[in-house]
Formats: structure tokens, C-alpha cells, sequence
């Protein structure tokens, strides 16, 4: 039996195409839709959870066919397994890395994820992605 991962994860889009912008959101709420649940949408961004791995070969496939469309994935499974991800996607292109504590990315992409450095979040112990989600649990 694979081991269920707990994973928040924010997905951006961003183009100077209005047109290929709303169409590239849209696909990004049916990947939410698909790879997940708890979908919340925002302006620019879909936050969703799921149990395993973020959706990093849809995300890249999507950025292929809209070479126009800059895709930013933020993962957020700290709480339970100690890692986070940013991957920014582009024409097809961008490198998933998966950050620990270790890493030098890492202070900087936490602090996105949770709006506040790692030192104070151990002290409240917030929701991720609450500065874009509010509601976010």
C-alpha cells in the first residue's frame, strides 16, 4: 500500500495574452479538479491538496502546448513529510526539486508558502498559502 502524502499546492498563471491566460486558468482548475480535491480558486491561482505527488508532468505538458503561459507550482507537504517545491514552467520547461531545511532555496520558498519565516511558523503553526487563501486549512 503506497503511503499517503499530505500536500497543499498552489498553482499561479501569468501571460501578457489575456486570452491564453484565461484559457491556461481554466485547464489549471481541471488539473486541480482531477489531481485533487478541497479546489479553491483566486484571481490568478488555484489552491488544491492531494495525497501524492503534484501534478508536475500535467503542468509541464500544458506549458508545451501554451509557450506564452509562465506556470508557478508551489507544494507544501512540510507539516508531514519536511519538503516544499516552487517550479516556475515555461515553454515546456522547468526543474522540480523538492527543498528540506537543508537547502539554500529553502528559507525563501517557506516563507512564500507561509507568509512568515520557519523559526516564527514553529511558533504558530499556520496554514499554508493563507496570504493568497485565506480560508486555506
Amino acid at each position: 500500500m503506497t503511503p499517503k502524502i499530505d500536500i497543499n499546492n498552489v498553482i499561479a498563471v501569468a501571460s501578457t495574452n489575456a486570452e491564453q491566460r484565461q484559457a491556461a486558468f481554466e485547464a489549471v482548475k481541471q488539473i486541480a479538479a482531477e489531481f485533487g480535491d478541497k479546489v479553491q480558486v483566486g484571481e490568478d491561482r488555484v489552491l488544491f491538496h492531494c495525497e501524492w505527488e503534484p501534478p508536475f508532468k500535467a503542468l509541464k505538458k500544458l506549458s508545451k502546448e501554451m509557450p506564452d503561459v509562465s506556470f508557478t507550482l508551489w507544494a507544501d507537504a512540510f507539516q508531514k513529510s519536511h519538503w516544499i517545491c516552487k517550479v516556475e514552467y515555461l515553454e515546456g520547461k522547468g526543474e522540480e526539486q523538492t527543498l528540506s531545511r537543508i537547502d539554500d532555496d529553502f528559507p525563501g520558498i517557506f516563507k512564500e508558502i507561509f507568509g512568515i519565516e520557519e523559526p516564527s511558523w514553529q511558533k504558530k503553526q499556520t496554514a499554508s498559502f493563507q496570504a493568497w487563501f485565506p480560508s486555506a486549512q
